[in-house]
């Protein structure tokens, strides 16, 4: 046995481990370039001379990632994060990992909505005159306008077009981000009067007591007592009943092929979801409102896992046109999973 044969043995002893163990007794604490980030982004309240700082906990939702608490002055963190093993495991099932400069913008986004809810701001009649109805429900479909001037440009072009909520959290963090000359930027455009309201009302409150200080947690890693394996999906075949495995393989029987055509050059369809998991991921989540990529992403692995298991195949020169189809296909269960869950 090699030197390096042994080396790949250990390391998949080390990985059956990690997947093994319950994200509740994994030593997880807030430290790397998660501390790092969360330092920074005091550093930029404190310059703002702004004294509240939100409650940070690691959570364990990876679908839907980040997030305050409704209502709350809490922020959930992914727990993988944590550390750069758990950042590895995640980013080789979900193709993407957050960066230092994400994680800012989101720690900016999230921090808006804690201070919204801090002080109540959604309540005042000058915030609905701006931002709209706080109480509106979140729609379950996208009718964004990726261009539109009435809403700041922050985690992407569309997120302040969700709800009123996350526009005043895209305002926040653009009015916060350091380096940002938002007048500037934003000359011309009806969202200046936002990011206006926005500094005013900062500057008004920066010195004085949040009027709410809740504290709750919404699935804390701590508590969380799945394993990795199952947090992840990883026996996502295994874990499907038959009527979803019968649902799955007559959708994908219809784009993709159980043997293959006699004189083409065909690959693996699993292969192939793999390599263009992310651009099917950025296209749906960016035009289908309730969803975020994690989520998609999650759709797209358990796809992958049945064609693996049924080994289905596709001839490469199509690679165009079933790109296509599987993206719709995608689509159709995110859509199908919003309304169901509604």
């Amino acid at each position: 046995m090699t030197a390096k044969s042994i080396k790949k043995s250990i390391e998949e002893i080390k990985r059956y481990e990690l997947l093994s163990t319950r994200v509740c007794n994994l030593p997880l604490k807030i430290e790397g370039v998660l501390r790092e980030c969360i330092l920074d982004h005091y550093e930029e309240l404190k310059k703002k001379n702004i004294g509240f700082r939100p409650r940070y906990y690691l959570g364990a939702d990876i679908d839907d990632g980040w997030g305050c608490v409704n209502e709350t002055i809490c922020v959930e963190i992914p727990f993988y994060l944590a550390n750069r093993e758990l950042m590895r495991l995640h980013e080789e099932y979900y193709a993407d990992v957050e960066g230092r400069e994400e994680i800012m913008k989101i720690l900016r986004h999230e921090t808006g909505h804690a201070i919204n809810y801090a002080y109540k701001l959604h309540a005042r009649r000058d915030w609905k005159s701006i931002f709209g109805d706080f109480s509106k429900r979140y729609p379950k479909t996208y009718g964004s306008q990726p261009w539109s001037k009435k809403h700041v440009q922050h985690l992407d072009l569309v997120y302040a077009q969700r709800h009123p909520d996350d526009d005043w959290a895209e305002s926040f963090a653009v009015w916060i981000t350091p380096g940002i000359n938002w007048r500037k930027q934003y000359r011309g455009w009806d969202a200046i009067e936002k990011l206006i309201y926005v500094d005013i009302v900062m500057k008004g409150i920066a010195h004085t007591r949040p009027l709410l200080r809740k504290i709750a947690y919404d699935r804390p890693a701590k508590k969380e007592r799945r394993t990795l394996a199952g947090l992840y999906d990883v026996q996502a075949v295994a874990a499907l009943s038959d009527g979803e495995m019968k649902n799955y393989i007559e959708d994908l029987g219809q784009i993709f092929l159980r043997r293959a055509r006699p004189r083409e050059y065909h690959l693996p369809v699993a292969d192939f979801l793999r390599r263009f998991r992310e651009a099917i991921a950025e296209g749906v989540a960016r035009w289908i409102m309730h969803s975020n990529k994690n989520s998609v992403r999650k759709i797209i692995r358990r796809l992958e896992s049945v064609c693996r298991h049924y080994r289905l195949l596709m001839v490469k020169s199509e690679e165009g046109s079933k790109l296509a189809e599987v993206t719709a296909l995608v689509t159709w269960y995110v859509i199908k999973d919003i309304h169901e869950l509604d």
